[in-house]
Formats: C-alpha cells, sequence, structure tokens
C-alpha cells in the first residue's frame, strides 16, 4: 500500500481505506516458497527446496546452485541427494559471518515487496525487464 500511496501521492490510510471498501482488505499472497528457519528439521529443509524446484520450474527457472548457512540441516544425506538429483551445486556461507546474511535477506524482502509483488506486471518477461531499473533506484 505505500507504493501505492507514493505514486499517487496520498496517504496511505486513504489506500488503505479505498481497497478495503472495493473488498480488497486482504490480498492473498502468492505461493512462493519461502526460506526454512534454522530450527526446522532436514525434511523441511529438503521440502523447502523440493517446492522452490517446483515452483521456478514451472517458471522455466533451472536452479544451479544454492547458497545456504553451514546448518546441519543443509549437510543431511536426504538435502545433498536432491541437490545432487538435480545436478545443483551446493555453497555455504562463511561461518560466524553473519553479515552475509544480514545484507543478502533484508534486501530480497526489499525486493519481493516492491518490485516483484509491489506492481502489476503484463507477463514474466516485463517483470524481468523491470528488474534492472528497480535496483538502479533501489540503490
Amino acid at each position: 500500500m505505500r507504493s501505492i500511496a507514493q505514486t499517487l501521492g496520498i496517504a496511505t490510510a486513504m489506500v488503505s481505506r479505498v481497497l478495503a471498501r472495493a473488498g480488497f482488505s486482504r490480498l492473498a499472497a502468492p505461493d512462493v516458497p519461502t526460506r526454512p528457519n534454522r530450527h526446522e528439521r532436514v525434511d523441511c529443509a529438503a521440502g523447502f527446496l523440493d517446492h522452490a524446484l517446483a515452483y521456478y520450474g514451472s517458471l522455466g527457472v533451472c536452479i544451479e546452485l544454492v547458497l545456504t548457512d553451514s546448518g546441519k540441516v543443509f549437510d543431511s544425506g536426504l538435502f545433498v541427494r536432491l541437490c545432487e538429483q538435480h545436478q545443483i551445486k551446493r555453497l555455504h556461507t562463511r561461518n560466524c559471518r553473519p553479515q552475509v546474511n544480514g545484507k543478502a535477506e533484508p534486501f530480497v524482502q526489499t525486493a519481493l515487496r516492491e518490485w516483484a509483488q509491489g506492481r502489476t506486471y503484463r507477463d514474466l518477461r516485463q517483470r524481468t525487464a523491470r528488474l534492472p531499473r528497480w535496483v538502479h533506484e533501489h540503490n
């Protein structure tokens, strides 16, 4: 709602009220996979990867590399076999380096909110074409 308000030059509360009156008070989130949290089990990490492979595969995206922290779930036999089965290279972030995820995770959330889901696109090609401009504006 914030980006709509900024684009139109009106208050966020006004956008919220107008959307609520139009029946859009609760917009459903797209079925995009979210990462497992650090307390999840091996089957959850492998399930997340499996879901991500199916989702991005349906968009024509081939996953070649997975970058994870050094959590045990990402070194489990199940997760490793799934990566090998799909010929995915596995990399780990360096230990005791929260800066890696500390910068990447907020950027990803901002990109999802403002670029990927914050606008309406005709198709994936239009959304992809918008990315370089969004990154430039974001930076």
